[in-house]
Order: structure tokens, then sequence, then C-alpha cells
């Protein structure tokens, strides 16, 4: 009698699973959520300082990318791990309000540098939770001030909810077309009621498919977002919530791991053993399912957890440019950033934010300088989950050195595991297949070492608080340091 949560699929990730030896690996290469950090800023927050006056990054000449930062959510789904408050659906007059002083802040960083925007990201929070006017009197703002690029293009976050009320849906769709927002993304998760509901999703999933058509019809990209690994949600409807996301055919879909953030509510339920988060195997065995099922409808993986039809042969991509080389302009409360060298977070306080703007300062709270070769680290980290390999000679023009001779040490560790491949005639380092399991693992393998928590002696409880809950940084050395673990293969 066949098992009904078996199917040829999931026979086909565990034999994968198993074939890999992923069970070898070391504690802090296995994904587990207690750990897990998603990298999309470094170092964290409490590792960083409050910079004063002084101490604050110098804009470039001409900034070409912003992230918009919504910090308003109509409830906190329990693995929430940011910055945000809640509102009514019926009454997101708070999120106008907050977009007047967005816009103060727009007026403040463009008489510092030429802001010449093309690419634009609407995040959250719930960017879709504002009013169409008030979204529309944004967009007015900047081109009045010639702030966004005759050619720029977008993306903002929709939540689901946002489908329940059609005229306004259609009313907020059209701003975003008639201003360069050519691509939204949704956050489905999940096929699973039981799971959206025992997390605090707020919705169904019955609304995805006339959603994503109602989008389509609108011309707009459409890129889905799931997660896998989720508590109770079993590897059988995993497959389904892909099924589900492919048949709706999206130009694109992410794939996030579940990570659990200290000050979450799920965080509290894991604690007092109220739910219980599932194992190394059966997260990797998702995973590989996510790998299978979406290549096998023509999505191509780039780099990873990120699949995309795409024009061309992928495999010619090429890596041109360092993570450091870029900047983006951080806008609005909680949002963070990276130009001069330094990965910094604005106001993680709506008041205090609101605050420095109307005094004519800076909004920007903490954040990192990296000084020396501390930037090759980050470069390494961020190419690593974000590139399809490391060019070493990109690397060794700007830093003086091959990544492969700077860390050695750490590079034959992972080759040992078979999670990275160093050559010498391309002059590339690149994840193998193993490897691109764990690509968020390998990549906090280059920390900066020795690089410390940051919080004031003097800070409150509930400042503590916030550092705690909005860190954002790797927690795997927890787990035990490489240098001290036998790990040498038999």
């Amino acid at each position: 009698m066949s098992n009904p949560e078996t199917s040829p699929r999931i026979t086909e990730a565990e034999e994968t699973y198993h074939n890999l030896d992923m069970d070898a690996l070391p504690p802090d290469l296995q994904r587990n959520s207690r750990y897990y950090y998603y990298l999309s800023v470094y170092p964290g927050l409490k590792q960083m300082e409050e910079l004063a006056e002084d101490k604050l990054p110098t804009l470039p000449e001409t900034v070409n990318s912003a992230y918009v930062h919504t910090p308003y959510c109509t409830g906190v789904c329990n693995f929430c791990s940011y910055f945000l408050t809640t509102v009514r659906e019926e009454d997101t007059s708070p999120v106008a309000s907050y977009l007047e002083t967005v816009k103060s802040e727009v007026l403040q960083r463009s008489q510092e540098t030429d802001l010449d925007i093309s690419y634009i990201y609407f995040g959250g929070g719930t960017p879709s939770l504002i009013p169409p006017k008030a979204l529309e009197s944004f967009f007015s703002f900047m081109d009045e001030h010639d702030v966004l690029s005759p050619t720029r293009f977008g993306t903002l976050e929709l939540h689901p909810e946002f489908f329940q009320d059609r005229q306004r849906a259609q009313e907020f769709i059209n701003v975003l077309k008639a201003n360069g927002i050519g691509r939204v993304s949704l956050g489905f998760q999940s096929s699973d009621e039981s799971v959206l509901s025992d997390t605090n999703r707020r919705h169904g999933t019955n609304f995805l498919g006339e959603a994503v058509d109602f989008l389509k019809q609108n011309d707009m990209m459409v890129s889905l977002d799931l997660i896998y690994g989720l508590p109770g949600l079993s590897t059988k409807q995993w497959e389904q919530t892909l099924e589900d996301a492919v048949a709706c055919n999206p130009d694109s879909i992410a794939t996030y791991f579940l990570f659990v953030n200290p000050g979450t509510v799920m965080h509290t339920q894991v604690q007092r053993g109220e739910i219980v988060l599932p194992p190394h195997q059966e997260i990797q065995i998702q995973h590989i399912m996510a790998q299978k099922v979406l290549e096998e409808y023509g999505f191509y993986e780039l780099p990873s957890d990120f699949y995309a039809r795409v024009d061309g042969d992928p495999t010619d991509f090429t890596q041109n440019t360092l993570p450091s080389d870029g900047a983006s302009l951080p806008l609005g409360a909680g949002s963070y950033g990276f130009y001069d060298n330094t990965q910094f977070f604005n106001q993680f306080s709506l008041a205090k934010y609101r605050e420095r703007i109307s005094k004519g300062e800076s909004p920007i709270w903490r954040g990192h300088r990296f000084e020396g070769q501390e930037g090759a680290h980050r470069d390494m980290m961020f190419s690593v989950k974000n590139s399809p390999y490391i060019d070493r000679d990109l690397f060794e023009a700007k830093y003086g050195v091959d990544p492969a001779i700077m860390f050695e040490d750490k590079l034959n560790r992972l080759t040992r595991y078979d999670l990275v491949t160093v050559d010498d005639t391309s002059r590339r380092i690149t994840l193998t297949p193993k490897g691109r399991l764990c690509n968020e693992e390998i990549a906090c393998q280059f920390e900066i070492p020795g690089l410390q928590n940051n919080v004031p002696a003097n800070a409150s409880p509930s400042e503590r608080k916030k550092l705690d809950k909005h860190h954002f940084a790797p927690l795997y050395s927890i787990l035990g340091s490489a240098a001290t673990r036998d790990d040498n293969p038999a």
C-alpha cells in the first residue's frame, strides 16, 4: 500500500539528499531555523554603532537605486521580525502621513547628491497599504524634483488582502503602471490553510489564480514568495504549494527558508515547546524539491533560491562588479542601505524618524564602516549569496589578493565537503550543486572575524529588546567554531 505522503518527486528528492551526503555536514553548515540568516544586510544591528554626525557615510555623486521601507501591516505574522506597526485595512491614513515624511527625506537627500533613481523597490511591511492617491502624490513629488530617471523600473511588494477590494486594487495598479513600477512581489507563502492560520497569515489560498490573472491583465511582471521549513508543513503539502505557484504562470518565484529570530511570536512558541521546528533533513528535502519542480517547469535558479524564466543561456552570466561597488539609498524608518563602504540602518522608531527629518537631520541610526580588508569579507559573503560565481581576478584587482589565498583555510574546508570548487583555469570560485543547498550558511563562513556586539551600556530595556529582535545577523558561531571542531575527513 502506497504512502499518501510520498510521490515520485519526494522519493527523488530524498535520494538526492542522501546521495549528496547532506547528513555529513557539520552544524554550522546545516540549515537550522534558530541560527539561519537570510543575508540581506551585514553586519547585524547590534554589531553596528550609533553614527554621530561626523561619522555619517558620504553619498556618492549619483545614486541610481533606492529602497523605500513601508513599516505598516494589517497584523504581524508569527515569524516576522521586521520593523513595522499595525494599521486597519479600512484606515490607512497613518501610511499616507508617513509617506509625506519620506518625501521630506527625499528632498534632503536630493540636496546632498544627484538622485537619478532608475530602480526603486518598495518593501515593508506592506507597501500595498499605501492609499492610491498618496502613492500618486509621492511619484508626482519625485518627478517634480527630478529624482526618478525617465527610464526607471521598480518593484513593489503586495499583500494577499490587497485583492479583496478589486476597485482599490485597480486604482493602485494604475498608479504603478503610470509611474514605471512594472513588477510586483506577492507573498503567497503556502497552500496549506492550517499552516497559514497557525502563523497568523490573515489570508487563505483560493485567491491566487485570479490575483495573478488580474496582475497579468494589467501587464505586471509577477513574482511569488514561498516559504519552506514552516512548522507543520509536510513535504507533500510543499509539493502542492509549488504546483499551485507554477500553475499561475508567474514570471519568477522566490523560495525562502524560515528563520526564527528572538522577539518573534514563533521564537517564544519554540522556547516554550509549543511548536517543533522541522529537522535539517526534512528542510533540505523540501529545498531540493523546489529546485527540481521549478526547473522541471522551465525556471532557472539565479543564483540561489530565486527562480525565473530567462532569455539566453543563463550559464553565460558574468560577475562584472563586486557587491561593495554598488550604492543603495534607504528611504523611510527601518530602511537599510549601503554606500561609502558603510552598511547602515535608518531609525527603528517612527517618532524618532519623523523628529530627525523635521529638524533637517539625517535619519541614519546605526551603521558599520568597512575598514581595510573588512570589505573583502562582505564581498565574499554577498558574492556567494547573489552571484553565479566569484571572479578571483575582479576580487584581486580591488583588494590586492586572490580570495583563494586570503580565504584558503575556509575554502579548503568547504571543498572537503564538496560545497565549492576553486578553479585556477577559469579563475572562479563556484558553488557546487550541494553548495547551492546551503549558500547562506557558506556565505556566513566569511564573516569578519572577532566582530563584537556594540550595544550601549546605558541602553534601555526597550532599546535592547529592539536590537535583539531586529539584529539580522548570522548566529552559526553559537554552534561552535570551525577552528575547534574536528571536521577533517577520516
